[in-house]
C-alpha cells in the first residue's frame, strides 16, 4: 500500500510543483517527480548463469532514483552510510541532547531569509554550547557537537529548529579529556543560561545581518519583531542523554536524513485531497490524522525545501572538520583507548541482504542466475532550462548583495 502512496505522493507533487513560482521549488519537486522514471535513466539488467553465462533470459529494467534529498523515496542508504562514518568518531563519554527553536515572530523573516537565518540559526545554537562548555563551571574545554536542522512540525507546519548531539565533555589545548561536572539532571549546562546566550546571539546575529545589507526585509516591521522575540522567552530544551553509544548511532540513523514527510506516513490521496497521519505532541503524543487539499499539501511540503548547497548537518568543537581524524587520533591516545579500525564501504547490495534479507542481483525468476548489468543510460541533465534559470537566479542575487549599499 505505501509503495502505491508513493508513486501517488510523487505524481502529487510534480503536479502541484509545475505552478510554482519560484525556480528551486519547480526544480525539486519536478525531481522528485521523474525519481524512479526513464527520464532519470536506467540500468537494463538481465539473467546470467555463473556456470555457462546462458541464464533464463528473464530481463528488466531498473530506474535511477533522483538523488533529492527531499526525495520521500531517496536517501534512506546514504543515511546508512553516513552514520557508518559517524560511529569512528564516538568516544567513551556521555552524550546529550538539546534543541533549539526560535519564536514564530521571526517565522516571516525566516521565510524571507532562508540561507542567512538557517546559517544563524545553526552557528547561535552551536555557539552557545561551545561558549557553555568554555566556562570552568561547567567543563572547562571544547566540546564536540553534531547539530541538525529540521524545518517542520508533524502536520508540515513551519517549526525551524536545530537538534544537537553534544559530548558530555571536552578537550583542552593539548586534547586531554576534561568531564563535565555535573553529575545530577538531564544535561550539561543550566536551561536558563542556555536559553539567555542563545536569544542573545540570535538577536546580536540578526542586527548584523540587516546592519550588512543581508536580510530582505520588505513588507515586515522588523524592530516590532525584534521588540517581540526581546521580550519573550525562548524555548530551548534538553531531552533525555543518549544511555550508550548506540542509542546515538541509533538517533542519527532515524533522524539525521530525515524529511518533512515520508511515503509510510500518507494513508490516502484522493484527486482533491491527501489524508496523512501524524502525533499530536501537546495532546500526549496521540497519534491523529489530518487532510489537506492537494493545493495546501504540496504548499506545505515545498515550505521545506532548502536552499542549493545548504548544509543541514553540522559539526562543531572537537568534531569540526577541518583535521578532525587527526585531532580525534590525539584525543584517543590520551584517552588510552584503542584507534578505530580503517573505514569499509559496504556497497548498497550487501546493505540489503543484511538489512531485508535481499538480494539485489538474484534473479527472481530462476532464483539461480545473477541479474547482470546490460546496458546503462544516463541523461545528459534532467529539466537543464529549469536549473539554468535557478543557477541565474542565485548568481543574480549574490551580485546584489555584493554591491554596495
Amino acid at each position: 500500500m505505501s509503495g502505491n502512496f508513493g508513486w501517488a505522493l510523487q505524481q502529487l507533487l510534480s503536479e502541484e510543483g509545475a505552478k510554482a513560482k519560484h525556480p528551486q521549488v519547480r526544480y525539486v519537486l519536478s525531481q522528485i517527480g521523474q525519481c524512479r522514471t526513464a527520464e532519470m535513466g536506467y540500468h537494463l539488467l538481465g539473467c546470467k548463469s555463473e556456470n555457462d553465462g546462458a541464464g533464463c533470459g528473464h530481463s528488466r529494467m531498473q530506474y535511477h532514483r533522483c538523488g533529492n534529498r527531499h526525495c520521500p523515496n531517496c536517501g534512506g542508504m546514504q543515511g546508512e552510510e553516513w552514520v557508518e562514518s559517524r560511529k569512528h568518531e564516538l568516544l567513551p563519554t556521555n552524550y546529550f541532547h538539546a534543541v533549539f527553536t526560535v519564536p514564530e515572530a521571526l517565522n516571516s523573516l525566516i521565510l524571507g531569509n532562508r540561507r542567512a537565518m538557517y546559517q544563524l540559526l545553526m552557528d547561535a545554537s552551536a555557539e552557545t554550547l561551545l561558549t557553555l562548555g568554555r566556562d570552568p563551571k561547567w567543563i572547562g574545554g571544547t566540546i564536540g557537537l553534531t547539530s541538525i536542522l529540521h524545518t517542520w512540525g508533524q502536520t508540515l507546519s513551519f517549526h525551524p529548529h536545530v537538534h544537537c548531539i553534544v559530548s558530555g565533555g571536552g578537550i583542552d589545548q593539548d586534547h586531554n579529556w576534561i568531564k563535565h561536572k555535573r553529575t545530577k539532571g538531564n544535561f550539561l549546562f543550566p536551561a536558563g543560561a542556555v536559553r539567555k546566550v542563545f536569544k542573545g546571539l540570535m538577536m546580536r546575529g540578526i542586527r548584523k545581518l540587516h546592519e550588512q545589507g543581508q536580510l530582505q526585509s520588505k513588507g515586515l516591521d522588523l524592530a516590532a519583531i525584534l521588540r517581540t522575540i526581546g521580550s519573550q522567552q525562548w524555548n530551548t530544551y534538553a531531552k533525555p542523554p543518549f544511555k550508550d553509544a548506540q542509542g546515538v548511532v541509533d538517533y542519527l540513523g532515524r533522524y539525521t536524513h530525515k524529511i518533512a514527510i515520508t511515503r509510510h506516513r500518507i494513508k490516502e490521496i484522493t484527486p482533491k485531497e491527501v489524508r496523512f497521519s501524524y502525533l499530536d505532541y501537546k495532546d500526549g503524543n496521540k497519534a491523529k490524522e489530518m487532510t489537506l487539499s492537494r493545493v495546501e499539501f504540496a504548499r506545505r511540503f515545498a515550505l521545506h525545501i532548502l536552499p542549493r548547497r545548504l548544509v543541514k548537518i553540522r559539526h562543531y568543537g572537537y568534531l569540526s572538520n577541518h583535521h578532525r581524524t587527526t585531532r580525534l587520533a590525539k584525543i584517543r591516545e590520551k584517552m588510552k583507548i584503542p584507534q578505530p579500525g580503517p573505514k569499509v564501504k559496504v556497497p548498497n547490495s550487501i546493505r540489503m541482504v543484511e538489512k531485508y534479507g535481499r538480494d539485489l542481483f538474484q534473479c527472481p525468476e530462476c532464483k539461480t542466475g545473477r541479474m547482470e548489468i546490460l546496458q546503462r543510460y544516463h541523461p545528459q541533465s534532467p529539466n537543464p532550462d529549469m536549473k539554468g534559470r535557478l543557477e541565474a537566479l542565485e548568481a543574480a542575487e549574490s551580485a546584489r548583495k555584493a554591491a554596495p549599499s
